[in-house]
């Protein structure tokens, strides 16, 4: 069974293969050792050369494409700002321009209501249109409430006169 290796004996054990010489670290050098070893195993199986000048356009084609990441990234980043600093600005210019709200009216007592509610000459309007909207509710509420039993015989009623479930002919 081979030891559990962490993040951390990874990370030295990459760092000492790119060439750097991190603190000394037992299981990152034999981490490192070994992975040596078998890229030698592998190269004598291949025995595969690659041109200097190829590995270098790839490497340029790399960093390029991470150049235009982190580019696209800072852009997206910059839009974001500036959308937030005029959202900012619109609701500062708001609330500068919108002043004080009117004050309310002064509440009515119930005399006062009542006498200007028939003073009113569309109050009739008014209240028959609310009559006929409680009529209306009322009417609704005045059929019975349909329950389970109802659900499944409409169900059955309409499995009834599907040819598929009754096995007719079409």
């Amino acid at each position: 069974m081979e030891p559990q290796i962490d993040n951390k004996t990874l990370d030295a054990a990459a760092r000492r293969l790119d060439g750097q010489a991190p603190a000394p670290d037992a299981p990152a050098e034999a981490l490192a050792r070994e992975v040596t070893e078998h890229e030698a195993w592998l190269a004598e199986r291949l025995a595969v050369t690659v041109a200097p000048e190829l590995l270098d356009r790839v490497a340029r084609q790399t960093q390029a494409a991470l150049a235009r990441r982190r580019r696209a990234r800072w852009v997206g980043r910059a839009l974001a700002g500036a959308g937030a600093l005029a959202a900012g600005v619109v609701l500062a210019v708001t609330l500068l321009h919108s002043g004080t709200p009117p004050a309310p009216a002064p509440a009515l007592s119930t005399q006062e209501a009542v006498e200007a509610f028939l003073a009113d000459p569309g109050s009739d309007k008014d209240l028959e249109a609310f009559e006929a909207a409680l009529d209306e509710l009322a009417g609704d509420f005045s059929q019975p409430i349909p329950d389970s039993l109802d659900f499944r015989l409409d169900a059955l009623e309409g499995d009834r006169g599907n040819p598929w479930l009754t096995g007719e002919d079409l």
